[in-house]
């Protein structure tokens, strides 16, 4: 889903001569959000009664399977040419203002030697981001949906005993967190630049995201961050 997310954003951003759509990066990030959350709650009725382990093997697969279409299918490149591989010059939000005088005073106030990096704006976006996820989930959390997702993962039965669609809250649940993981990806797309098949490598991204579940607990955000 991250990938989706990335992917998404750099080809709708990149420009329309190099076979991107020209798309303002803000619309694209939105539209790449939505095109990962419908994914997600697609995927959820086909792997529907697999356990936990198996979920992941395919989830993991089909991360796989989009780093090796980004390698093989020209509709996934666009950059300064067509046919190489990978997504390069979209354009990145605030970009231009940053450069043209914000840079400057925010690497005063920072006490740099000359201008602050698009890096750091981008760092303050992704804290905004992040800000902003951890209150939507503390909300869902001590909501009733968030409730009835507590009681399916300790107990489907019980929850389904209780009259609760455990299918239809799973697919939600999945869309929210797919949409989460493609903004997540749209943020990393635009620290890079440039997306390669190389950079949703499982061993770079995928593993240390798992290591942190597992060190931090699961419904835990405080142990994920």
């Amino acid at each position: 889903f991250v990938g989706i997310g990335a992917v998404s954003v750099g080809l709708l951003a990149a420009p329309t001569e190099t076979n991107g759509y020209g798309w303002n990066p803000w619309q694209a990030t939105i539209v790449a959000v939505l095109i990962s959350a419908v994914a997600g709650w697609l995927l959820a009725y086909p792997t529907a009664r697999l356990r936990v382990e198996y979920f992941a093997i395919v989830t993991i697969s089909l991360g796989e399977i989009l780093r090796i279409s980004l390698q093989a299918e020209p509709l996934l490149r666009a950059g300064t040419v067509t046919s190489a591989i990978g997504i390069s010059q979209y354009s990145r939000p605030l970009e231009s203002w940053w450069d043209s005088g914000a840079s400057a005073r925010v690497g005063s106030v920072l006490g740099l030697d000359g201008s602050a990096p698009y890096v750091v704006l981008l760092a303050m976006l992704t804290t905004v981001a992040l800000l902003a996820v951890w209150y939507l989930f503390n909300t869902i959390f001590s909501s009733p949906w968030g409730r009835i997702l507590r009681s399916i993962r300790e107990d489907e039965n019980v929850s389904q005993h209780h009259g609760h669609n455990i299918l239809t809250h799973k697919a939600a649940s999945l869309a929210l967190g797919a949409a989460v993981a493609a903004l997540a990806g749209a943020l990393w797309a635009w620290l890079n630049a440039s997306i390669f098949p190389d950079f949703i490598l499982p061993v770079r991204s995928t593993f240390l995201v798992w290591a942190a579940f597992i060190i931090g607990g699961r419904g835990n955000n405080r142990g994920m961050v």
